[in-house]
């Protein structure tokens, strides 16, 4: 770690900064596993700067940042800079979500690239591709609109037709439709 980056950690801060891949979101898991594992910590806070990346790999980071709310644990999300693709699901997932003034917020439809081996025409790769698929989406859309009920069909397509082109959002925006809580500031 540089001095920067262990000066935050010791402050509970994390950093999501660029594409969201296999390997970051080893580095990202491993440093919350730890800060999990100690019993002091109360509250992490996960700073974001990313374009997106690899779904899966944001799903990871995902299941920790749970594992760590059901253990206490608060674990929020700021954006400092661009939270887009799979850093904006990841922002929307913290306990507390903000994002500084001039954060830009994006989500748009996932894709997903999958190895030559799993062509289209693989049944088994289409089955797993449309089941995982709406699984996804609810759970963004859950994360997004976390004050309707949870098994609300209406609440995944309205989040479908939302993201259909891309939503391109200011923070003041993105806390008009309550995907952040505030507008973070120092």
């Amino acid at each position: 770690m540089d001095n920067l980056t262990l000066s935050l950690y010791n402050k509970n801060y994390i950093k999501i900064f660029g594409e969201i891949t296999p390997n970051m979101a080893k580095g990202v898991i491993s440093k919350l596993l730890i800060k999990i594992m100690n019993y002091r910590t109360k509250e992490i806070n996960i700073l974001i700067n990313s374009d997106g990346g690899c779904v899966t790999s944001a799903f990871m980071i995902y299941d920790v940042i749970k594992m760590a709310e059901k253990k206490g644990i608060l674990v929020n999300t700021i954006a400092i800079g661009n939270a887009i693709s799979s850093g904006c699901f990841l922002l929307v997932s913290g306990s507390k979500r903000y994002a500084t003034e001039n954060s830009i917020i994006m989500m748009h439809p996932m894709s997903y690239d999958a190895p030559m081996d799993y062509t289209p025409n693989n049944n088994n790769y289409m089955k797993f591709v449309a089941t995982s698929e709406k699984k996804y989406y609810q759970i963004m859309a859950n994360e997004c609109f976390r004050n309707i009920d949870e098994k609300s069909e209406s609440k995944l397509r309205d989040f479908r037709k939302l993201i259909k082109n891309s939503l391109w959002l200011t923070a003041e925006q993105a806390k008009d439709i309550n995907w952040i809580d505030e507008i973070w500031s120092i």
